[in-house]
């Protein structure tokens, strides 16, 4: 499995635009998905932490890739105070 960790900060007010828009394009809407999860910190109501899994690597690049993640980052964009920090990386253990 290989994915990716995203830091976000949303915009004042654009809280809960963030979220439905979270969930448009959540799980079993992006090819080689697998699971999503969605931090809201404690610290600051406006930071987020995404954490996107897919099958493997070769599922994530093609996602990365394709025009519809362009389309998907695009109306997130608009609703950062800033560009989101990427970390990601190989899993290498998993419980769940």
């Amino acid at each position: 499995m290989y994915g990716t960790i995203v830091h976000v900060r949303v915009k004042t007010g654009c809280e809960e635009e963030f979220l439905k828009l979270c969930g448009e394009v959540g799980i079993g809407r992006v090819p080689g998905q697998r699971a999503l999860f969605i931090y809201q910190m404690d610290s600051n109501s406006r930071d987020f932490y995404i954490v996107i899994i897919f099958h493997s690597h070769t599922a994530y690049l093609e996602n990365f890739l394709s025009p519809l993640q362009f389309e998907r980052f695009a109306r997130f964009a608009d609703l950062l105070d800033w560009q989101p920090e990427w970390h990601d990386g190989q899993i290498i253990l998993n419980t769940i």
